[in-house]
């Protein structure tokens, strides 16, 4: 096996891992990124991202159902108007 130098070596290539590696290397640095696991860590593959995409559309349905069980009919009439783009007077 052939050795090789390197500046900096990062343990754990999870999202600060793989931040601080890249930093380094841009940086100019030869960079040795090690990880026993998944690139990118547990939060990419199946904690933080995948947890928050399948919770946020349960919770945005509960606050649906929340909502709509407090709505109460009005007798007034609504008018809707768009906010303009420019300056405020």
């Amino acid at each position: 096996m052939a050795s090789r130098t390197f500046d900096a070596v990062v343990i754990g290539a999870g999202p600060a891992g793989e931040a601080c590696a890249g930093r380094l290397g841009k940086g100019g640095l030869e960079v040795a990124l090690v990880e026993e696991h998944l690139v990118g860590g547990e939060c990419s593959y199946y904690a933080c991202m995948p947890s928050k995409a399948l919770l946020r559309p349960a919770e945005a349905l509960d606050e649906a159902r929340r909502v709509r069980a407090r709505a109460r009919p009005s007798r007034g009439s609504w008018t809707c108007r768009r906010r303009s783009s420019g300056a405020t007077k």
